[in-house]
């Protein structure tokens, strides 16, 4: 897309800039501004360590490791705490309720649909259970075999 000039932009347009910049630069008002320009117009004393953008690329990946770390454990605690909320308030409808939840999904999602969801729920938890019985497998092993 094409955008117009601004109609103050000419040949000098530039120069001008720089001058007003440089202007602003020498007559700083205040003392960390005047030392601000001083320090970018000198040159550095010193060059960075050769392997610098190594080392804190390093710095930065072992900060990411471990903070994702952290972020996993908690999301997988808050992960576990939920569903053993959400099984607590399954449990307690469940005995506020009795028998009658069955008949109101009956009702709600109709005769097959209600037994598909059974078979479903139930593919779910044994899916569970055996992830969390190999997950359990797998810790009793010792090192050296594993």
């Amino acid at each position: 897309m094409n955008t117009p000039r601004p109609p103050h932009a000419g040949p000098d347009r530039g120069h001008e800039d720089w001058l007003a910049q440089e202007t602003a630069l020498s007559r700083a008002a205040d003392p960390r501004d005047a030392l601000l320009a001083r320090a970018l117009r000198a040159q550095p004393r010193s060059r960075p360590p050769a392997d610098f953008a190594d080392t804190v690329l390093r710095r930065v990946q072992a900060r990411v490791r471990i903070d994702t770390r952290h972020d996993a454990r908690f999301e997988r605690a808050l992960i576990n705490g939920l569903m053993v909320l959400l099984a607590l308030c399954a449990l307690g409808a469940l005995v506020l309720y009795g028998g009658q939840w069955w008949a109101w999904t009956t009702q709600a999602l109709g005769g097959d649909a209600a037994q598909w969801a059974a078979a479903g729920i139930a593919c779910l938890g044994l899916s569970a259970g055996l992830r969390a019985a190999l997950s359990i497998a797998r810790q009793d092993v010792p090192q050296a075999l594993a």
